[in-house]
């Protein structure tokens, strides 16, 4: 047994056990059990001898251990230490305090080196002599407090937009010599859009904004803005003149990613304007297109290359003649702004083949059906061959596709039922459909409305002219384009320039047409000796309609007075079926 417990001896004194060995008043215990016999646990440990006891006072030592022991005493509960605690609380809060103050100041210090400017609003809290020195121009402000500023700097501010988190706000400015209009009431213009980024500040309740972009608009001259009609000869060109812009307007219509708008303006008719982009990521708008509309519509997304992301479509038509402007969203290598617009057009052939560049060159001048059906067999032929290098590749679909939409245009045109003739005329004569518009032109009967024929051939500025030197260029037999082009020059040069002109044609193509061709049943001119096939084809011939200046310019009339005025040997016999338009023609100009 171990440990120590207390035994009454006749003495009434404790004996105390150490290990196995009774010690009290320098006696042992009688007749200790032999060592020998004791148990590994018996052995004494501290004891130096042996020690021996009989087994009945084993047992009476053991009954009395429980009653022997005393018990501890319990502890008295004591009252909450209000002292403790608060001394606890006070110093758990002075270390958050000190991180905190630890953290704010690595903070400030850290925005410091990147953005002098970004905690300069600290100010505002710090004594005078403890505020930042540095001179920050465009403080974390309010929205009130930025129209408030810039009104003190002599800025105007139009509708602020909200795109995304952030806010753009336009800087106006009242146009000079500016009359309010029925087509025009506005007479401010945007020079410059300013993009302001919001703050997380848990310092102030208003929410702050800092300046993070400034755009400068760049306006556009006027000669850009009347291009078009400069180019269907309806109007003489602009000058340098700068056009503002008056509006600013999200494009809800747009793709992903970021936010487009609409930068606008008006002069007259025509609506011109840019298109930007924005871009949440970088805080950043640009500029990615600038356009003009003579009809004055605003450029729109539409599905035309069969992909999942519209196109940005222009429309530059005057009058008939189609004028579209696709531009792709296209990626780039630019972190501001990753994507940007890509113009389709038809500057290079995207298969290098004799057949691809001519179906471009009728696209060119105007001619958009036949260039579509020829690409359309050439992409079918390339497609079943599947040989060669020439691959029908997605440049070439993109092509194909601007020019199918222009083809589109032109055939909803000539195919719709017009009130007036010489409108039939025209839009068939801008199809190409030759022989459909001299169809028409035999069912006039009426002197006003061949005078309006008459009227619409002076008016040509080339583009007319162009159509039917290309389609003779690759189909010299085609009377019914030469039929147009000597109508063309009898409008504006009278009847003995187109007979000169006819008399310098082929006179065997002439006089064999194709049978295949109704429209070609009897030659325009008859076969003579005298004529000079040698030089029919002859490009730089100045009679030639392969140069659109000479069926439109009087000045190369030659003997343009009358028949008798022309040679007897290279006069040619008249065809009644040409000398009939000459009629009508003439019949229009009285």
């Amino acid at each position: 047994m171990r440990g120590f417990y207390r035994k009454r001896d006749k003495g009434g004194q404790q004996n105390k056990l150490v290990g196995n060995r009774a010690v009290g008043n320098n006696r042992s215990i009688k007749n200790p059990t032999p060592r020998n016999q004791l148990s590994p646990d018996q052995f004494p440990r501290e004891a130096t001898k042996p020690v021996s006891y009989i087994p009945e006072e084993m047992a009476t030592v053991d009954s009395k251990i429980s009653t022997s022991l005393k018990k501890p005493k319990k502890k008295r509960r004591r009252g909450w230490n209000w002292r403790g605690f608060l001394i606890d609380f006070v110093i758990f809060w002075v270390i958050i305090g000190a991180g905190c103050l630890v953290a704010f100041i690595l903070w400030s210090g850290f925005w410091l080196i990147l953005d002098p400017d970004s905690i300069i609003w600290i100010n505002q809290y710090l004594p005078a002599n403890y505020q930042i020195s540095h001179v920050q121009q465009n403080p974390p402000q309010t929205l009130e407090a930025i129209k408030e500023d810039l009104k003190e700097q002599g800025f105007e501010t139009g509708k602020i937009i909200t795109l995304s988190t952030d806010v753009l706000v336009p800087i106006v400015a009242t146009i000079a010599d500016c009359q309010p209009s029925p087509t025009n009431q506005n007479c401010q213009k945007i020079t410059e859009l300013r993009l302001y980024e919001p703050l997380d500040n848990l310092f102030v309740s208003s929410q702050l904004y800092q300046l993070k972009r400034q755009l400068v608009l760049k306006e556009p001259e006027e000669s850009f803005v009347v291009a078009p009609l400069v180019r269907a000869g309806v109007s003489p060109p602009g000058t340098n003149k700068l056009q503002p812009f008056t509006s600013l307007e999200i494009d809800p219509q747009a793709p992903k990613p970021g936010i487009w708008l609409h930068l606008t303006g008006k002069r007259g008719n025509i609506l011109y304007g840019q298109v930007l982009h924005y871009n949440p990521e970088q805080n950043y708008v640009g500029v990615m297109a600038e356009w003009t509309s003579p009809q004055g519509n605003r450029a729109s997304w539409q599905q035309i290359h069969g992909d999942a992301t519209p196109e940005l479509v222009v429309d530059r038509s005057v009058g008939l003649e189609p004028s579209l402007q696709i531009y792709q969203i296209k990626p780039r290598e630019f972190t501001l702004d990753p994507i940007w617009l890509v113009e389709t057009n038809l500057n290079k052939a995207a298969i290098a083949s004799r057949p691809y560049e001519n179906a471009l060159t009728y696209a060119r001048i105007g001619l958009w059906s036949a260039a579509a059906k020829k690409l359309q067999a050439l992409k079918s032929e390339i497609t079943k061959s599947n040989q060669g290098t020439d691959k029908w590749s997605e440049v070439a679909q993109n092509q194909l596709d601007f020019i199918q939409l222009h083809a589109d245009t032109t055939t909803k045109q000539a195919e719709l039922g017009w009130a007036n003739p010489s409108q039939a005329i025209s839009a068939k004569l801008i199809d190409g459909r030759w022989q459909e518009a001299l169809t028409l032109l035999e069912s006039i009967d009426n002197s006003v409305q061949m005078q309006e024929v008459v009227t619409l051939l002076n008016r040509d500025k080339g583009q007319l002219g162009e159509r039917i030197r290309v389609t003779l260029d690759f189909n010299p037999q085609d009377i019914n384009a030469q039929i147009w082009a000597a109508l063309v020059l009898s409008s504006k040069a009278g009847k003995a320039r187109a007979i000169t002109w006819l008399q310098t044609r082929n006179s065997a193509s002439l006089s064999n047409p194709r049978p295949s061709e109704p429209a070609l049943d009897r030659p325009l001119v008859a076969s003579t000796p005298a004529t000079n096939s040698a030089n029919s084809n002859n490009s730089r011939n100045p009679d030639n309609p392969d140069n659109p200046d000479n069926l439109n310019n009087a000045d190369n009339a030659g003997n343009s007075g009358n028949l008798e005025n022309l040679d007897a040997n290279q006069n040619p016999q008249i065809s009644p079926r040409f000398t009939q338009y000459l009629t009508l023609l003439e019949s229009g100009q009285q």
